[in-house]
């Protein structure tokens, strides 16, 4: 009886941990917050930033500087420099109230590239509403 237990608790333990690939809803969600979040950042709209980052957000940038939730507000306007910011190649993982969205970004001037880099977000679900808790750039090699 208690190999059977102990059998059953390894399984429902693997179970919790092994990501559930987004359901439709779910995936459609955070795809969007992260459109809508590139757009805020590009255009500085402060308000909208605030709803996406989770008070405690932090970001380790591709300097490998930490930087918390006020110190990303103050990122520089991008639209002033006439930079437009990309992402793709996007994936999204699921664990029951925490997701984890991967992808890469591209920082273009006209068809000129500037920046690329790959990235990882962490979202927590809180009371129905996705929020960005953590962060992570890695610049490509190449670029």
């Amino acid at each position: 009886m208690r190999k059977n237990f102990a059998g059953l608790m390894i399984a429902a333990s693997w179970l919790c941990l092994t990501p559930a690939f987004a359901d439709g809803s779910s995936r459609a969600q955070l795809l969007q917050l992260e459109q809508t979040w590139m757009q805020a950042a590009q255009h500085r709209d402060v308000p909208v930033l605030q709803h996406i980052l989770a008070i405690d957000y932090l970001d380790i940038n591709y300097r490998g500087e930490l930087r918390d939730r006020s110190d990303t507000l103050r990122v520089p306007n991008l639209r002033m420099r006439h930079l437009t910011q990309s992402l793709s190649d996007e994936k999204v993982r699921v664990y029951a109230d925490t997701a984890v969205v991967t992808g890469r970004g591209t920082l273009t001037d006209g068809g000129h590239m500037h920046a690329a880099w790959r990235f990882t977000d962490v979202f927590v679900k809180h009371r129905g509403v996705w929020r960005a808790v953590s962060s992570q750039e890695t610049v490509e090699q190449n670029h």
